[in-house]
């Protein structure tokens, strides 16, 4: 399921049995500070005793996740990096997998 960061959507998408949500911060939102914040906020808490997370993006913001910040809020972390954005050296306490187009820049 594909949707805006709204909580509601969050929510009702993970209860329908959906066992993917795929957060849509661009074409779903209407980039408010506020919109932007409670998306975040709303991203974290559904990321919350999963097992795994899947990063699609090369948005800055995704840069500032931290290991130890998975490990806090999942079950089992494993967390696949689609855009290999991320430096794998800083996630080798959780399951890692860095796959896909890698950005000249980095």
């Amino acid at each position: 399921i594909t949707g805006p960061t709204e909580r509601k959507t969050v929510i009702n998408a993970l209860n329908c049995g959906a066992r993917v949500f795929m957060a849509d911060f661009e074409d779903s939102t209407t980039p408010t500070w506020a919109n932007l914040i409670d998306g975040q906020r709303n991203l974290r808490d559904a990321v919350r005793g999963s097992e795994a997370a899947v990063i699609m993006t090369r948005w800055d913001q995704f840069k500032e996740i931290t290991a130890p910040e998975l490990m806090a809020l999942m079950k089992r972390p494993f967390l696949v990096d689609t855009r290999r954005m991320l430096k794998k050296e800083h996630f080798v306490s959780i399951e890692y997998a860095g796959i896909g187009y890698r950005p000249a820049d980095g």
